[in-house]
């Protein structure tokens, strides 16, 4: 059942729009991934997230990302992400430099610039069908497409606003043709803006509230997450993450000294994609230098 989800996702349409930026719930955490202006803003880091849906052939998504500040105003940085469904994959690499100027001695203005290349590629060779005849089936294609992106980040002592197009250029994904003459298959990379915003709250000298609130912006769907975190003694983060008609997700981060940051996010479906999903399970990784 779940295969033939997947194959009439494929086939529902003459034009399938594929999503450019696998659907991490915890991206808060690893934001050079779709922000070249993180690159440096938070000192050097290696940031690392790995997402799987729970379904068998669903996606599974992994993040990396290696940032550093530099002299004179500068960051620089390497982001790489993955994203597997069924039979499509798809891997951004990308270089991420960075540029703030001092609004005053304790917030930053920071502009990002982000180039590289997105890499993917559509096999269904592996698909067991029932007409091995069939030229849709026993195609595989591969597809490099240049990635331009840029990115802003207000960023001040106890708050913090960014808004990101992590790539201003659409491109091919696939163009497969079936046997039948109105059966085709085809895909392009959808234009995303990120925009989001966030405060730290100090309730007492051992408790932090870190409410923040992340959009992204798409031609063919708007999500929005709503996060309450709660920091105790600089030791523990742990909240709760709503996307409206989409997901919720539960984490916790274990802060391990000032060195690392090691956190899990369980999430579950809340619209009618829930009946054949037993939840996602990411984790995070941050090493700071």
């Amino acid at each position: 059942m779940k295969h033939i989800l997947y194959i009439l996702m494929f086939l529902s349409g003459p034009v399938v729009l594929a999503q450019e930026n696998p659907n991490f719930s915890l991206y808060k955490f690893n934001m050079n991934m779709i922000n070249p202006a993180y690159a440096g803003a938070y000192g050097d880091q290696v940031n690392f997230n790995y997402r799987s849906s729970g379904i068998e052939n669903g996606p599974v998504s992994q993040g990396g990302s290696v940032s550093f500040a530099m002299a004179g105003n500068f960051g620089l940085g390497v982001s790489v992400v993955n994203d597997e469904v069924f039979v499509q994959n798809q891997t951004a690499a990308t270089v991420d430099a960075s540029y703030y100027i001092d609004l005053s001695e304790k917030s930053q203005l920071y502009f990002g610039l982000k180039l590289g290349a997105n890499f993917v590629s559509v096999d269904f060779s592996d698909i067991v069908i029932t007409d091995p005849n069939d030229p849709l089936f026993g195609q595989s294609e591969s597809i490099t497409n240049p990635v331009v992106g840029f990115g802003a980040l207000l960023k001040g002592e106890n708050y913090f606003v960014h808004f990101s197009i992590p790539s201003f250029l659409r491109g091919n994904m696939y163009q497969l043709d079936g046997a039948a003459s109105d059966v085709g298959v085809s895909g392009e990379t959808p234009i995303a803006y990120y925009l989001g915003a966030g405060m730290n709250f100090s309730l007492s000298e051992e408790i932090e509230f870190l409410p923040s609130i992340y959009t992204r912006f798409e031609s063919n769907q708007t999500s929005v997450d709503v996060i309450a975190g709660f920091d105790f003694y600089k030791l523990i983060e742990a909240g709760g993450l709503y996307r409206f008609e989409g997901m919720y997700s539960a984490y916790a981060l274990l802060h391990l000294k000032t060195l690392m940051d090691i956190g899990y996010a369980y999430s579950a479906n809340t619209g009618d994609f829930q009946n054949y999903n037993d939840g996602s399970h990411e984790l995070v990784l941050k090493i700071k230098f």
